[in-house]
């Protein structure tokens, strides 16, 4: 019997790359033009909605289209690096994400726009952000691990802050085009870099594809009926839903309790699939039992809906600023920068904070320190306002939202036993990419159907007319519909038709029925916020939290 083979070796083999810095500028890259892209649509919303000739709606559509892909893939995006290998896994994510960034920004139309940003590039984001944080994992250990995992935050909160500045800039001078393709640059340079790295340890599997399928189906259900609530309602239907011609309004109700009902019980489906791969000594994407951890769950909750307020605030902002102030790209960078900078500094300075106050104090602080934010924009927005006049409620809020992102994630993944870190870590970060569709989704809604009522209900007030409620949503959704295919000919007409003392103040109504949408938006945010703050009573206590792999839910909760 060789007695040598059983003894322990002295010295631990290196593991790859161990000596090399190289894999973590690698991964800052990788998930740094990850965050930037993220970032970029909103800052520069108006410049692409014009240049596809397209509406905000089609556009805040292939946002949450984007995240209706990635947050369900991201639940086995981490099986795919483990089977294939991670350097080949982050090679092809690359490609795919340098592919559909192309694609985006030469596309001629908006068809061609949502096919490269929402699928092709969202199914490269699927495989580079779970791999590139796992490629750090394996490259490094001890100390170093902890320094490359606190620079990775470290980078990825300057890269999200940046990013408003930076395409800004070059949208104004350049043009949109040229600030979004350059992700596709930084993409190449990403994958020069990753031939030098060695390939990870392959293991046996497969994937399973018909949990990912249930997976795609039920939360993609779910995101698209949020979605379609801006449209069709949440309830009673605003307009029919269309699909071939042919009306569909069941009951006078409107399609998105139907998608979301119809998501729910796929994801009923997916979980007792899961349960039956378990019988089967096969294991699941997720398991149900993972949530009947109380204080796992109520991080993801929090941290969910966390996101959902920053990403709607993040969308709304910007559209508001440039469709009802008429501020150009840099000028709403230069706006948002007060948000930028505090969340930077925030990210930053969480670390030493925890010395001092616990976790989940700190969040609840971070959430609270949100809805002073929030009423804080409510009270100064308004057509007269100035960039300076936001430097204080967005400050804030940019506090806020680097403490939350940065502390949430870690504080959530504590909870959970050491044996399930790797699906509790998947499931948080599909909720994070839910979270972000959601809030573009949701929040948008309420923004682009509280404009439209807001300005017929304005023109009825100027003009004397006494309309009842059915009678103004009705008006409303006409004047919306109406609003898709007009030229600039068909506005002025709509205008001159209307009593002189209506067309002398349309300016006004126009922006006071904006500014009165963006408070609603914001209300609605401040609702979701207050929910989170419920919910943060739940969390685990905790205690001084260790340099952990950066979320999705890190970059998504800041962009």
């Amino acid at each position: 019997m060789n007695t040598r083979a059983a003894q322990p070796s002295l010295t631990a083999p290196q593991p790859p790359n161990a000596q090399s810095w190289l894999p973590l500028v690698v991964v800052c890259l990788a998930l740094g033009v990850e965050a930037y892209d993220a970032s970029s649509i909103p800052v520069a919303i108006s410049a692409i909605v014009s240049d596809l000739e397209t509406d905000l709606s089609t556009i805040q559509a292939a946002l949450v289209l984007f995240s209706v892909i990635c947050a369900p893939l991201m639940l086995t995006a981490g099986t795919v690096g483990d089977i294939q290998g991670k350097r080949r896994a982050l090679q092809t994510g690359i490609v795919l994400f340098g592919t559909g960034t192309v694609i985006a920004a030469v596309s001629p139309h908006v068809g061609v726009f949502i096919l490269g940003f929402s699928i092709i590039k969202a199914l490269g984001a699927v495989l580079v952000v779970p791999t590139g944080a796992a490629l750090l994992i394996i490259c490094y250990e001890g100390r170093r691990r902890a320094i490359a995992f606190s620079f990775l935050g470290a980078f990825l909160a300057g890269a999200t802050a940046a990013t408003p500045m930076i395409m800004g800039t070059i949208t104004k001078f350049l043009g949109w085009r040229f600030g979004y393709g350059l992700s596709a640059v930084v993409a190449v340079v990403v994958l020069l870099l990753s031939r030098k790295l060695t390939e990870s340890d392959r293991r046996s599997g497969t994937i399973d594809w018909r949990g990912t399928v249930l997976s795609l189906i039920g939360l993609g259900c779910v995101m698209l009926g949020a979605t379609a609530a801006g449209r069709y309602g949440w309830w009673d239907a605003r307009r029919p839903f269309a699909l071939a011609g042919m009306e569909i309004a069941p009951l006078g109700l409107s399609v998105t309790p139907f998608l979301i009902c119809a998501g729910v019980l796929v994801m009923v489906v997916f979980f007792r699939w899961g349960e039956r791969q378990q019988r089967h000594g096969k294991m699941p994407i997720i398991r149900l039992q993972l949530f009947h951890n109380v204080p796992y769950s109520a991080g993801v909750l929090v941290g969910a809906l966390q996101i959902i307020g920053v990403a709607g605030l993040l969308f709304v902002i910007p559209v508001y600023l440039q469709s009802a102030l008429e501020y150009d790209s840099l000028m709403t960078g230069l706006t948002l920068l007060p948000y930028t900078v505090a969340l930077l500094v925030a990210s930053l300075s969480s670390s030493v904070l925890i010395r001092w106050i616990a976790p989940k104090s700190l969040i609840q602080i971070a959430l609270t320190l949100m809805v002073f934010g929030l009423f804080a924009l409510a009270e100064m927005v308004g057509p007269q306002m100035t960039p300076t006049t936001l430097i204080v409620p967005l400050a804030v809020y940019g506090v806020a939202a680097g403490l939350a992102a940065s502390l949430i994630p870690n504080l959530t993944l504590s909870a959970a036993d050491p044996q399930e870190t790797g699906e509790a870590s998947g499931a948080q970060e599909a909720a994070a990419e839910l979270g972000s569709g959601l809030g573009a989704a949701v929040i948008g809604a309420v923004l682009i159907a509280s404009t439209w009522s807001g300005v017929v209900g304005g023109i009825a007030e100027k003009a004397g007319w006494e309309i009842d409620r059915a009678e103004l949503r009705q008006a409303a959704i006409e004047l919306e519909d109406a609003e898709r295919s007009w030229t600039p000919d068909d506005e002025r007409a709509f205008i001159a038709e209307l009593p002189i003392e209506v067309q002398e103040s349309i300016d006004e109504i126009v922006a006071m029925a904006d500014t009165e949408a963006l408070r609603n938006a914001l209300q609605a945010i401040l609702y979701l916020v207050l929910l989170a703050l419920l919910g943060s009573v739940f969390m685990s206590a905790g205690g001084e939290q260790e340099a952990v792999e950066p979320s999705r839910g890190d970059a998504r909760g800041v962009a």
